[in-house]
């Protein structure tokens, strides 16, 4: 067999990229769902309706459309709560403020009446400006609750007779609301980063998606951003070396190698196992699988005592065999790159003793493969 190799390795398998498509379509499709079905219950006062029929068919084109018409659903849902908030907050100033007459349909101060006006009526005039303004940005917040409370504190401001407390209670009413907002701008930030993680169902994930559900902050959004990240990466790379440690045990297979036992784990993201071959007994060949660097390794390792000479010689006859493994691979969607290599004999061959129990089945599993491969070199 050959010196020790490592190649680097790519999963290009369109297989794979399907299973994740489909896995980040669901999770995307079920916030949308989860989005939609707590505006439903607002919306409902209002007359309109937020639901979206699922498709008959449960194809890759029929989902993905589904997905948009989800997305599109919650954007036109979100305007459509914020159309109907608006409207019901200016009419309470407007039952609060008698001057509800002199403005137009957007709440504006009309020029000409504002000049006939006493300076009094000039400030009354300029407060319900302000709080016009202010109460369509208030109604823009989702949560029902924080909406009405900006919406009390707006009528009460409306209902001041004192100039100075209103002017000192719209500040508060300003702060609060722009508060109010980006916290809503940093939860749906929050809620967008966790999306990648919606498919994992692990206590970590559990836990970012509480850390997401309470980020008020651009940094806390950084946080969640970062955490749910590293999470999908990590994830990324299990599956793809779980691909990697099946596309393996095929190929080796087709090159007429046994393992036993299949691959274990050896260390945190990291997988190995040891394939025997007919042609020589008394090695096996140790195969490596890093998740985390991406990574194939191979070497021989001995089953008995034997010289450097013999070493050598086993590392020397099977490097065709070597290649065509990192060949098998590639035809199985997983690209190789060869990242080093070491000449026969120039490194130690480790000894891997094998239980003697295992001794008799591998024997018998090494002669019926000696007898296939006679059979495929017959036909």
């Amino acid at each position: 067999m050959s010196g020790p190799k490592g190649y680097g390795y790519v999963v290009s398998a369109k297989e794979l990229d399907r299973r994740r498509e489909a896995k980040a379509r669901e999770a995307s499709c079920a916030a949308h769902l989860s989005a939609l079905a707590r505006l439903a219950a607002q919306l409902e006062r209002y007359g309109a309706d937020a639901s979206v029929a699922q498709p008959v068919r449960k194809d890759s084109m029929s989902v993905e459309a589904w997905e948009k018409d989800l997305s599109d659903a919650v954007g036109q849902a979100r305007e459509t709560l914020r159309l109907e908030s608006a409207k019901v907050i200016q009419a309470r100033l407007a039952a609060a403020d008698g001057s509800r007459d002199d403005q137009d349909s957007h709440g504006q101060v009309d020029a000409a009446a504002n000049a006939s006006r006493p300076p009094a009526d000039h400030a009354a005039a300029r407060l319900t400006a302000e709080l016009e303004k202010v109460a369509r940005f208030a109604a823009a917040i989702r949560d029902p609750s924080a909406r009405d409370r900006l919406a009390d504190l707006a009528v009460k401001i409306a209902e001041t007779t004192s100039p100075k407390q209103a002017q000192a209670d719209l500040l508060t009413l300003k702060t609060r609301v722009a508060k109010a907002l980006r916290a809503q701008d940093c939860q749906d930030l929050a809620e967008q980063a966790v999306r990648v993680i919606a498919h994992i169902d692990t206590p970590e994930a559990a836990r970012i998606r509480a850390q997401a559900a309470a980020a008020g902050s651009v940094q806390e959004v950084a946080a969640v951003r970062e955490a749910a990240g590293m999470l999908a990466r990590s994830l990324r790379e299990q599956e793809e070396a779980a691909y990697v440690i099946e596309a393996l045990t095929g190929a080796l297979a087709d090159l007429g190698f046994t393992l036993d036992g299949g691959f274990e784990s050896v260390a945190p993201n990291q997988a190995a196992a040891v394939a025997d071959h007919a042609d020589h007994p008394g090695y096996g060949l140790r195969v490596e699988v890093d998740a985390e660097e991406a990574k194939v390794l191979t070497r021989v390792v001995a089953e008995r005592e034997t010289t450097p000479e013999q070493d050598a010689r086993a590392e020397e006859e099977t490097c065709a065999k070597v290649a065509a493994l990192a060949d098998q691979l590639r035809s199985r969607g997983v690209d190789m790159a060869l990242a080093f290599e070491h000449a026969p004999g120039a490194v130690a061959v480790p000894k891997a003793a094998r239980a003697a129990p295992n001794s008799a089945a591998r024997r018998r599993r090494r002669q019926a493969q000696a007898r296939r491969q006679v059979n495929r070199r017959a036909t």
